[in-house]
């Protein structure tokens, strides 16, 4: 990769240690791409776009929950109306069986940009598994 000459002469360039890891994650080096990502959010730590690429491939190819939890925070203190990370704490709360967080999370989404597809259709999800109908799923009363 030609980014990793320019890195070798500028090794303090969060944002070209961020895009390396985009080109190895999307060549199927994930070593190297956590590794990039990882370099990009220490030297830059207050960048969102970094926090979030790195917090993204914690939680979808590591499982690591909370790492990605914890940035995805960083990035709300930062920014508390970024939509990706109000999602992503959605997501992160129903996996993990935190219903009333992640309802939490999809309603602050649709404060901020009330159109929003998927924070809707997660809280529509929340409210047909509230309206259905707990037990066995047989009448006990007509079972005689």
């Amino acid at each position: 990769l030609d980014m990793t000459h320019y890195i070798a002469a500028v090794p303090d360039d969060a944002n070209a240690h961020n895009h390396l890891g985009v080109l190895y994650f999307e060549t199927g080096d994930k070593e190297k791409a956590v590794a990039s990502y990882e370099q990009a959010v220490h030297l830059e730590p207050g960048e969102p776009a970094y926090q979030k690429n790195l917090a993204d491939f914690y939680l979808i190819e590591q499982g690591r929950i909370e790492d990605a939890l914890k940035l995805y925070h960083g990035v709300l203190e930062q920014n508390p109306e970024d939509i990706e990370s109000l999602i992503a704490c959605g997501l992160i709360c129903t996996s993990v069986g935190q219903p009333d967080d992640a309802k939490h999370f999809y309603h602050r989404v649709l404060e901020i940009e009330p159109w929003n597809e998927t924070a809707r259709k997660a809280l529509e999800e929340f409210h047909i598994a509230d309206d259905a109908p707990s037990g066995n799923g047989y009448d006990t009363a007509a079972a005689g």
